[in-house]
């Protein structure tokens, strides 16, 4: 994905980053022997995306009142028993207690 749309027919990862890119016997000659080969089987790769629209300046005041219940990969929660000792926790901050009692 780049300005002019070139197409790669590899993509070689080292580390967990990006290497080389080209043809397969281009890449497999950059990377180390053992290293593991996926067929996409013609489909394409894109980067992995974890949100498509943020509100990054929000997110301190977030912290502050509201409470994250998002299961993975975005949040921690794994169960509805998590889900509660989450709310609890935000409950038992002095902030958290004014606004679950509406004030």
């Amino acid at each position: 994905m780049d300005a002019r749309g070139a197409t790669f027919e590899a993509v070689g990862v080292r580390n967990g980053r990006i290497d080389a890119m080209g043809t397969q016997a281009a890449v497999a000659e950059r990377l180390e022997r053992g290293f593991s080969r996926i067929d996409l089987h013609g489909h394409t790769l894109l980067p992995g995306f974890y949100a498509a629209h943020d509100h990054f300046p929000e997110a301190d005041e977030n912290d502050l009142y509201q409470v994250d219940l998002n299961s993975q990969p975005l949040g921690t929660v794994h169960n509805i028993n998590e889900l509660v000792a989450a709310l609890k926790r935000k409950a038992d901050t002095p902030d958290g207690i004014a606004r679950l009692a509406g004030a």
